[in-house]
């Protein structure tokens, strides 16, 4: 016999779809098991909890519930419980939001890489952890060349200007924290020179590295734009054309704080040209799925305008798909210049790959996190 202590706490978010906290070695688990149904008084959804002993509601302000022995009493004060473990009991799975329906949730991936560019459109860096904050995982895109004829922010979406971006690749000295002043990064010369962003002769350094009168900066600008090079490609919204576009003030994103994909996309694509070399890094995603072996073709985009919920802290709300620019045709490494690129996202999935998404909620994302979409 098991019993459980349940007690109010703060909502921790709108969706209120996680236990909040569990006590003991109880841990958040995949629903396999019974659910019951629980009305909540300030919004009216149905949250469901599941265990292995039978079903349990809660009654009162703290109440202590004998597990298996009732058919339960509803009360409807409770919007996230705290599961506290009393005796030894089988693990407590994880409570989910799913309307007037029962059902089981299985993540349909996982996180097998995580990506951010500390300085934009400079090669980045590989993560094993990172934490997520409503402008994205921390740090990415803190750092950009800012043309100082122009006022534009230098952005290899124009290669006839800023191709040579790719060759340069950046990091951070220490690694960011939370709150934190944006540490200084490290930028490596296409001729193996290295350069700090917190030395005065960085901006310099670097202006004469592209041949260009450029300053480094950080996301300040509260209107800052670049200019894109669209290719003739069929498919694209212009072609053979230079745009100005703009960017969400003070920052560098070109238009969310999110980029995700999947395995799955990058598989069907070399199933469709082979020829071509599709990796990861020609896509510059920050978090990169592993979707189910199940899982084929462009599943990205039946996540448009749902939620992802990544380990047990982040949810990402997916806002659009990803439409991408010459910038994935570009020779960078060992990876060619290589157009049929762009002609094949252009031609099976109307120039998208991945998926935009923005912060519904912050917290540790980490390689290995399951992922589940809400």
């Amino acid at each position: 016999m098991v019993l459980l202590a349940l007690e109010k706490t703060e909502l921790l978010n709108s969706e209120a779809d996680r236990v909040s906290r569990i006590g003991g070695e109880v841990r958040v688990q995949a629903a396999r098991r019974r659910a019951i149904r629980r009305k909540t008084a300030s919004t009216g959804r149905t949250l469901f909890i599941a265990n292995d002993f039978g079903f349990l509601r809660a009654g009162g302000g703290i109440s202590v519930l004998v597990a298996g022995l009732f058919g339960g009493i509803e009360t409807p004060e409770f919007s996230i419980l705290n599961i506290q473990r009393w005796d030894t009991p089988r693990p407590v799975v994880q409570q989910t939001e799913v309307g007037d329906r029962e059902e089981e949730r299985a993540p349909v991936g996982s996180v097998v890489s995580l990506w951010r560019y500390p300085v934009k459109s400079m090669m980045g860096e590989e993560l094993n952890a990172s934490y997520v904050s409503d402008r994205g995982l921390l740090g990415d895109r803190a750092y950009a060349l800012v043309d100082q004829i122009t006022g534009k922010v230098a952005s290899a979406k124009n290669p006839r200007k800023w191709g040579r971006l790719f060759d340069f690749r950046a990091s951070f000295v220490d690694p960011p924290k939370i709150g934190g002043k944006i540490p200084a990064v490290r930028i490596t010369l296409p001729d193996g020179r290295l350069t700090l962003s917190d030395k005065p002769e960085a901006s310099s350094l670097l202006s004469e590295a592209l041949s260009a009168q450029i300053r480094l900066m950080t996301s300040s600008l509260e209107k800052p734009s670049y200019e894109e090079y669209w290719p003739d490609i069929e498919g694209l919204a212009n072609r053979e054309k230079v745009t100005e576009e703009l960017m969400p003030p003070q920052t560098f994103f070109d238009l969310a704080t999110i980029h995700v994909l999947t395995t799955a996309t990058m598989d069907r694509l070399r199933e469709l040209y082979p020829q071509g070399r599709f990796e990861v890094r020609r896509f510059r995603p920050n978090v990169v799925v592993e979707p189910s072996p199940a899982v084929k073709d462009f599943v990205e985009n039946t996540w448009v305008h749902r939620t992802l919920a990544i380990g047990e802290e982040v949810r990402l709300r997916v806002t659009g798909p990803c439409t991408r620019c010459v910038m994935t045709t570009l020779a960078q490494g060992d990876l060619p210049r290589d157009l049929g690129i762009l002609r094949a996202a252009a031609r099976y999935n109307q120039v998208n790959v991945g998926v935009y998404a923005s912060v519904k909620q912050g917290g540790n994302i980490k390689r290995g996190d399951h992922v589940w979409v809400e």
